[in-house]
């Protein structure tokens, strides 16, 4: 058996707290993706993370169409990480009350849908 609960998460979160953050770039304008909690994980490796790896993530983070990620120099990427962990952290920190209620909202929607 697998049960998905990743797609409906991101959904809800995406919801919950929308997610606008456009980078410009020397190839054009850009438009971002949330990072999803296994981007984070993967990135909280740090050293430990191949180029290809991260090559991975950095073509999640944005949505079609996407720069192409695999040119870019080590300044590139780690100044293209640097703004989308930034912009993350200030939207979470930003937001973070209303996710609580929210989150909190859909939990209780959830456990009373009475589906199983």
């Amino acid at each position: 058996m697998n049960i998905n609960l990743v797609e409906p998460l991101q959904e809800a979160v995406q919801r919950a707290l929308p997610w606008d953050l456009t980078l410009t770039l020397p190839e054009g304008e850009f438009k971002t993706k949330a990072p999803t909690v296994a981007d984070l994980a993967l990135l909280a490796r740090g050293d430990n993370v191949g180029m290809e790896d991260l090559h991975a993530v950095l073509e999640r983070l944005f949505e079609e169409p996407r720069p192409d990620v695999r040119a870019w120099s080590g300044e590139q990427i780690g100044a293209v990480l640097a703004a989308i962990t930034s912009y993350f952290g200030e939207h979470l920190r930003k937001n973070s009350q209303g996710l609580t209620k929210r989150v909190a909202t859909l939990v209780k929607k959830a456990m009373g849908s009475g589906n199983s």
